[in-house]
C-alpha cells in the first residue's frame, strides 16, 4: 500500500500492473470529475480584462446560498443583462463529497474569518478567538457547509411578519421553499402531508443521505424515544418537535451547492455572466442623488475596475460581506465610517443585530460498542467503493444522520430552545475528529485531552445548540482597506439566560445518559479534564459554565448584520422589499437581512430569502414572477 501511495512500485511492468494502472488512473478520473471545469459557468474574467467591462442591468455580488439564486431567476428575464461577482473560484473535488464537509476549511475555499477575544467564549481556541469559516466559492457556504436542510420553525417568519414584515409570515414563505426544491423521497407521491410542505419541481434536490453508521443511530434513537421524543421522517413539515432523520442538499452521494442547483443548469444561458476570483471593493453611490452607479471590483491578476449597473446592484456576499461592502460604501453606522475615514452617505445601523447559534460539545466514551480503527487500508477501499459507486460511508456525514429539537422549559412545547446535533468518532480517529478540531482550531491542550478520551474508545459527542440567543454582537470596519478582514463582536452569552438555556440543554443529556439504551452500550459522560475546568465538580453547574466558556462555538449560522423592518425600526437597514434604506438602486438578499435567526439551521432559509427576493425585483421592475423565452 505504501508504495501505491508514494507512486513507487517495487516491479512495474505487465499485464497486472497495466490493469491496476487502469484502475488508478480510472479512480483519479473520476475524483476529478466531481468538479469538472467544464461543468461550470465561464468565467467571464479574461473577456473583461482584455475588452473592458460592459455595462449590466443587475450586478449580484456573491455566488452563495442566496446569490446562485438570485441570478438564475432574474437571468429568466431575457431582456436583462446580469453579472453574478465571486470572490472565490470553482469549488474542489473534496468539498463535493459529503464526509470531507470540514476539510475545506482553511483553504483557499474559505474567507477564514475570526472573532474579537472576550472572555465569555472561545477560551480553549488558540488565540482565544472563535474561528468562523465562510464560502469563498462558487455556491459560497452552501460549498462547504454540512449540508443540511432545516428550514427552522412556522413561529420564525410568523415573528418576522409581526416586527412589520409583510409578506414574510410561515405561509407566504412556504410557497419560496416548495419553489426552490426538489424533494427526492418516493413517500411524496402518495402522502398529501408531504405534498403540503414539499417542493418536486425546483432546481434544488433534496434528500437523504448515506446511512453510514446504522448501529449508533439505534443507540440514539432508542435513547430518545425512551424519554418520550419521537422519530419523524419530516423535518421540515408539521411539527419541529422530537428526533429527526436528516435530509440535506445532496444528490446521488454528493453535495448538491447552490452553484449546481442553480448555476450549472444555465452556465450556457446568454444573458448571464459569472465572473470568479474578483473581490468587489465598493458599491459607486452618486453623491448626492444617493443612486447606485454600479461596483469597484479587482479582479485576480489585473487592476480594480469599474462596472455600471443600470437598473440595481444586488449584495449577496453573506452576512459578514454584505455588510462589510456597505460599510466601505458609505452606508453604516456613522460613528465607526467617520472613524476609519470612510463619508458618510446614509448613517444605518449596518453590522448591528448579528446573532449566530452557539454549540458547546458533550463527550461520551463507549466502552462496549467497538469497530475496527479506520486505517489506510480501509480508507482507501471506502474511497474506492465511493468513486467508482457515489455510495457508501464517504457519501454520508458521518453520525449526525439524527438531529433533535426540544424545549427545556416545557416538555411539551411546540417552540423550541435547543437543537442537538450528534458526532460519532471511530476508535483512534483518524479521519473525522481531527479534520473537525483543525476546522475549529482548538488549543493544543483542548486538543490533547479530546485525543486522549479517543486513545482507547470510541467516541460519542452531544452538541446542544442555543437556537434563539438573546445576545446580539456586531460588525465592525478595522479600516478602510476593502481587503481587510472586519471585526467580528459575537457577544455570546453577554445575557446570561443564555448560558442558562444550554445547562437546561446539558441537563436533558444526563436524563438520555440514564436510558438502558446508552446503559447497555457501555456508554459514559467523559470530563475532559482541562486545567481551567477541574476545580469544580464534574457535572456540575459551575462545571458546565467553564466548559462552554472554554469549548462552545459557532455553528456557523451567522445572521441579522443588515435587519430587515419598517421605517419605524432604528435598527433595520433594508424594508421589507430588501431594498436598502436611504439608497437607490441596492438591496441585500442573504442571511443578514433575517431581523431574528431562525430556530435551525439557516441554509434553506436564505435560499428561500434568495427566491423570494428575485421575485420582488421581477415585480418592482415590472415582470411579476413570470419566466421568459430562454436565449
Amino acid at each position: 500500500m505504501e508504495h501505491l501511495i508514494s507512486g513507487i512500485c517495487p516491479t512495474a511492468g505487465g499485464q497486472s500492473a497495466t490493469l491496476l494502472g487502469g484502475v488508478l488512473s480510472t479512480i483519479i478520473g473520476l475524483y476529478c470529475s466531481l468538479s469538472n471545469p467544464n461543468t461550470w459557468p465561464k468565467d467571464v474574467g479574461p473577456n473583461i480584462i482584455q475588452n473592458g467591462a460592459m455595462d449590466y442591468d443587475f450586478i449580484v455580488v456573491g455566488s452563495g446560498s442566496a446569490g446562485s439564486v438570485v441570478a438564475n431567476r432574474l437571468s429568466e428575464v431575457s431582456q436583462w443583462k446580469i453579472l453574478l461577482i465571486e470572490a472565490g473560484g470553482i469549488p474542489s473535488p473534496d468539498s463535493q463529497i459529503p464526509s470531507m464537509l470540514f476539510n475545506a476549511q482553511r483553504t483557499e475555499m474559505d474567507w477564514g474569518y475570526e472573532t474579537e477575544e472576550n472572555p465569555r467564549f472561545c477560551q480553549s481556541i488558540k488565540g482565544k478567538r472563535c474561528y468562523w469559516p465562510r464560502g469563498k466559492t462558487l455556491g459560497g457556504s452552501s460549498a462547504i457547509n454540512a449540508m443540511i436542510y432545516v428550514r427552522g420553525n412556522k413561529a420564525d417568519y410568523d415573528e418576522w411578519e409581526q416586527l412589520g414584515n409583510p409578506g414574510w409570515n410561515y405561509e407566504s414563505v412556504l410557497k419560496y421553499f416548495k419553489k426552490s426544491e426538489n424533494y427526492n423521497n418516493g413517500r411524496i407521491h402518495n402522502d398529501a402531508e408531504l405534498k403540503r410542505y414539499h417542493g418536486e419541481d425546483g432546481l434544488l434536490n433534496v434528500e437523504s443521505f448515506f446511512p453510514d453508521d446504522k448501529m449508533f443511530k439505534g443507540i440514539i434513537k432508542s435513547a430518545w424515544e425512551f424519554v418520550g421524543q419521537t422519530l419523524s421522517h419530516d423535518i421540515n413539515g408539521k411539527s419541529q418537535m422530537g428526533i429527526y432523520e436528516v435530509e440535506g442538499t445532496v444528490k446521488d452521494g454528493q453535495r448538491f451547492s447552490t452553484a449546481r442547483s442553480h448555476l450549472q443548469p444555465i452556465k450556457t444561458r446568454k444573458n448571464i455572466d459569472v465572473l470568479y476570483n474578483a473581490q468587489v471593493s465598493k458599491v459607486i453611490i452618486n453623491e448626492d442623488t444617493k443612486q447606485v452607479l454600479g461596483v469597484k471590483v479587482k479582479i485576480a491578476g489585473a487592476k480594480e475596475i469599474t462596472i455600471n449597473a443600470k437598473k440595481e446592484v444586488i449584495l449577496s456576499a453573506g452576512s459578514i460581506n454584505s455588510p462589510q461592502l456597505l460599510m466601505l460604501s458609505g452606508v453604516g453606522p456613522k460613528v465607526n465610517l467617520e472613524k476609519v475615514g470612510i463619508k458618510v452617505l446614509k448613517d444605518s445601523p449596518v453590522g448591528e443585530n448579528l446573532q449566530d447559534h452557539v454549540f458547546v460539545p458533550i463527550y461520551f466514551k463507549i466502552k462496549k460498542y467497538i469497530l475496527p480503527e479506520l486505517k489506510t487500508e480501509m480508507l482507501m477501499k471506502l474511497s474506492t467503493e465511493y468513486f467508482l459507486t457515489n455510495k457508501g460511508p464517504l457519501g454520508g456525514i458521518r453520525g449526525t444522520d439524527l438531529i433533535g429539537f426540544i424545549d427545556t422549559k416545557n416538555e411539551n412545547g411546540k417552540i423550541p430552545d435547543i437543537q442537538f446535533h450528534h458526532f460519532h468518532f471511530l476508535l483512534k480517529d483518524n479521519l473525522l475528529m481531527p479534520a473537525i478540531l483543525h476546522g475549529i482550531g482548538y488549543s493544543d491542550e483542548a486538543v490533547q485531552k479530546m485525543k486522549q478520551l479517543n486513545e482507547n474508545a470510541e467516541l460519542m459527542v452531544f452538541f446542544p445548540t442555543l437556537l434563539k440567543p438573546k445576545s446580539k454582537g456586531r460588525i465592525l470596519l478595522k479600516n478602510k482597506d476593502p481587503f481587510e478582514k472586519p471585526l467580528i463582536y459575537p457577544n455570546y452569552f453577554d445575557d446570561d439566560e443564555d448560558v442558562a438555556t444550554l445547562l437546561r440543554g446539558i441537563k436533558f443529556i444526563h436524563k438520555l445518559e440514564n436510558t438502558p439504551h446508552l446503559k447497555n452500550a457501555e456508554i459514559e459522560m467523559a470530563d475532559l479534564g482541562l486545567e481551567d475546568c477541574a476545580r469544580f465538580t464534574f457535572k456540575s453547574d459551575d462545571y458546565w459554565r467553564c466548559i462552554i466558556r472554554h469549548i462552545s462555538t459557532t455553528v456557523y449560522h451567522p445572521v441579522g448584520t443588515a435587519k430587515m423592518g419598517p421605517k419605524t425600526d432604528k435598527k433595520a437597514v433594508v424594508d421589507p422589499r430588501l431594498k436598502v434604506y436611504g439608497i437607490k438602486g441596492l438591496r441585500v438578499i442573504d442571511a443578514s437581512i433575517m431581523p431574528n435567526i431562525v430556530r435551525g439551521n439557516t441554509n434553506a432559509p436564505t435560499i428561500m430569502i434568495g427566491e423570494k427576493g428575485a421575485d420582488m425585483i421581477k415585480e418592482d421592475w415590472g415582470q411579476g414572477t413570470q419566466v421568459h423565452e430562454e436565449l
